[in-house]
């Protein structure tokens, strides 16, 4: 352990190297030389420190006496002048290096994707978090009516529309998907006016206050426009009544039932095709034929009453094709006849029977061969297609006089009572039936009084007339 003289030694060593000098301790326990030092030319000590006396000069060949005393405990080789190493620095004020800069707290370098750490790889964040700037934040309110749509979505109430939520449901709106609200329907995205609910917009709707109107809809035999395809009841009328004196025709379904419901049927309705019918005057009522079946048509309620099967009522009929029929009213002949004569014209000839008005019972008269009508205004029995009887022409659809073409002295009448009609294809053909049985005129049937009436039947629908009360037409089927 150092005594303090050599502490107080090596001190001094320091700071004189520090200042250029040299400085040889002596170590005052030396036994060799009782302390002295003894140094060889041309080593010179040139001063000795002496703590009491200040600095001494020593002879070049002296030797240096170093004493042992504390204060005396180094001696100093002069080096020369000193290095100026400038003023001391005056460290007791510290210098002013700023304010600290707020580094913030450290983050979490392995964690990401959560709400203000770093987005993970590929901008991934968790949901509903967004990637923006490298950092994951709330991403900005979407979906409500004017923000920006949530992807594709939008709040209840609203659509995305071109990136943006706008209202929806309501007429002149986007659509809400496929959906428009009350008094509106979705056509190409948006919805259009919709007042009566039917899923057609007003601007294609004939009537867009009634919900059974509209294009695309079922036809039926109500004297409207269902489909608004600028024409009525087409297709769906089975039963017309040009009424005497009438300017236009009534209609009404062959079936009403199946016209409400397309499923179902009326009972008694015919379901085959109708190839003839004639009326009992006095009942109010029609016997209406197919080809195996009688169905009997109430003509003041328009309803089918009973049906049954053909041979029933009518067994001479079996095998033939009847094309046609008419009625000879009872009271026609004779005032207070009770027996209506009927009378059905088949290709291979006439069936002729009666009808007792008291038991409505058909009775079997007699059948003859086909007709062979004559003059120019006659029709081919072959091009047979409908035919009925008018008892008093009071329409005046016959407007000849019968003096005119009945042989001379039959009659002075200049007006024709019963008269016959028989159509074809192409014409209406119109014959006496009071007082010579004669041809009198062919019309064009699309010209013919009672066919060129608004509303009237279209001819090729039809399958039998007969004339009550007016012309009647029964659809075929």
């Amino acid at each position: 352990m150092k005594t303090p003289a050599q502490l107080f030694t090596l001190s001094l060593a320091l700071v004189a190297c520090a200042q250029g000098t040299s400085v040889i301790p002596v170590d005052p326990q030396d036994s060799g030389n009782g302390g002295v030092t003894t140094m060889d030319a041309p080593t010179r000590v040139d001063t000795i420190a002496d703590t009491d006396r200040g600095a001494r000069d020593i002879p070049p060949t002296q030797d240096v006496v170093v004493a042992t005393d504390a204060r005396d405990a180094a001696v100093a080789m002069d080096l020369g002048t000193p290095v100026d190493v400038g003023a001391p620095v005056d460290v007791s004020t510290p210098a002013d290096l700023g304010a600290p800069v707020d580094v913030g707290t450290p983050a979490d370098l392995g964690a990401c994707g959560q709400a203000g750490l770093r987005c993970c790889a590929s901008e991934a964040c968790q949901a509903p978090l967004i990637c923006e700037s490298a950092r994951c934040v709330s991403p900005p309110p979407c979906g409500a009516t004017g923000q920006a749509c949530c992807g594709t979505a939008c709040a209840a109430g609203s659509a995305c529309v071109a990136g943006r939520c706008d209202a929806c449901g309501a007429s002149g709106q986007p659509c809400c998907g496929a959906i428009c609200g009350a008094g509106a329907v979705c056509v190409s995205a948006r919805c259009a006016a919709d007042l009566d609910g039917d899923r057609s917009p007003a601007g294609t709707d004939c009537d867009d206050r009634d919900p059974g109107r509209y294009p695309g809809a079922r036809e039926r035999c109500n004297g409207r426009d269902d489909d608004c395809d600028a024409d009525s009841d087409e297709g769906a009328c089975g039963i017309w009544l040009l009424p005497t004196g009438a300017a236009t025709w009534s209609a009404w379904p062959l079936d009403a039932a199946r016209d409400a419901n397309p499923t179902q049927r009326t009972l008694n309705a015919p379901l085959s095709p109708v190839r003839a019918a004639f009326d009992i005057e006095s009942q109010g009522i029609a016997y209406v034929i197919t080809d195996a079946t009688w169905h009997l048509l109430d003509l003041g309620s328009h309803t089918w009453t009973s049906s049954g099967a053909l041979s029933t009522l009518f067994p001479e009929t079996r095998g033939r094709t009847i094309v046609t029929a008419y009625t000879v009213p009872a009271a026609h002949g004779s005032p207070g006849g009770t027996t209506e004569g009927v009378t059905f014209l088949a290709r291979e000839g006439v069936i002729q029977y009666g009808y007792d008005l008291g038991s409505r019972a058909f009775t079997f008269t007699r059948t003859d061969p086909t007709p062979t009508w004559m003059g120019s205004a006659a029709p081919s029995y072959a091009s047979l297609r409908f035919g009925w009887l008018d008892t008093q022409n009071a329409d005046g659809w016959v407007t000849a006089s019968p003096a005119s073409f009945c042989p001379p002295g039959t009659t002075t009448s200049t007006r024709v009572g019963p008269y016959y009609a028989v159509v074809t294809d192409s014409s209406v053909h119109l014959g006496d039936a009071g007082y010579c049985w004669a041809w009198i005129t062919a019309v064009p049937r699309a010209s013919f009084a009672p066919f060129a009436r608004p509303s009237a039947p279209p001819l090729s629908r039809a399958g039998a007339m007969f004339y009550r009360g007016g012309l009647w037409v029964i659809a075929s089927e």
